[in-house]
């Protein structure tokens, strides 16, 4: 199955789910709760090897090649936990050497969960920066987020 990250899960103490996250994958900005998740597309392609599903097929299918990556962002109300499903997402993945790209992240859903998503190639040694940016329908500004990540 899929390695979704949601960290929610993990918070709630739930006993089927995988060792809890690096603090550093969560983020609370202006009301909202930020997860990030990455698996490599490496990863992806052996958990579906053979099959076509959609999750073998999200994106326009798993990249070939090395260093892609599947970012997955779940987005919380920190007010009451909800889940916010109305957003529109973005991320942008740089390293000071190569500079970044930026893509939408598209809405997601596996199984019960919501999230967003889309395939990055993370290349090199480098440290690098995610930036997360969350477009709420009314809210003037985004809600930004970075996170680190070492490939």
């Amino acid at each position: 199955m899929f390695a979704l990250f949601l960290a929610r899960l993990f918070e709630r103490g739930d006993e089927t789910a995988p060792a809890a996250p690096r603090a550093g994958n969560r983020k609370v900005v202006a009301g909202t709760e930020i997860y990030l998740g990455i698996i490599s597309a490496q990863t992806l392609r052996q958990q579906h090897r053979g099959r076509v599903d959609a999750e073998s097929t999200m994106h326009g299918g798993i990249p070939r090649g090395e260093d892609y990556y599947h970012l997955n962002v779940s987005l919380y109300d920190s007010a009451n936990g909800a889940p916010i499903t109305d957003a529109t997402v973005a991320a942008t993945v740089s390293d000071p050497m190569m500079g970044g790209q930026t893509k939408s992240l598209e809405l997601m859903a596996i199984g019960d969960s919501i999230s967003y998503g889309n395939f990055f190639r993370i290349a090199g040694p480098n440290p690098h920066t995610i930036t997360v940016r969350v477009y709420r329908p009314g809210e003037a500004s985004p809600v930004t987020a970075e996170f680190d990540f070492r490939p």
